[in-house]
């Protein structure tokens, strides 16, 4: 059992983090190539104090960037690599086509529910 999420550091910088139960083991992908050493003991504590095993630390790949504003997209982007491998990590480049990929999957979210409200209230 792998279990991911995001984790914001220092208030201004997202990361991705995964606590991957079979192996014993933290990955932690920082798309500043930095390192959390709190973040990693906090998981590490969590995980050993519910399995009773020691957990190590590894890095989880994940894209660089060069900009100050796309920690969000690199970390979602690390965790769906982990998760789907067929799926690659994008690179500072890609980061603008991501955005716009977010922005349509939200807005057909937010279209679906609307029209599943519509065909509720039409029954009603």
């Amino acid at each position: 059992m792998r279990i991911g999420g995001i984790v914001n550091v220092n208030s201004n910088h997202w990361v991705a983090v995964i606590v991957d139960l079979r192996s014993s083991t933290v990955l932690y992908g920082d798309s500043l190539g930095g390192s959390d050493g709190d973040v990693v003991a906090a998981l590490s504590w969590w995980a050993g104090f519910h399995t009773g095993r020691q957990f190590s630390q590894a890095a989880l790949p994940i894209g660089i960037q060069t900009d100050t504003i796309s920690c969000g997209l690199f970390a979602i982007n690390a965790l769906f690599h982990h998760f789907f491998p067929d799926m690659g990590t994008i690179n500072q480049r890609m980061v603008i086509t991501e955005r716009l990929q977010m922005f349509c999957a939200a807005g057909n979210l937010e279209l679906d529910a609307v029209s599943w409200i519509s065909q509720i209230l039409d029954v009603c």
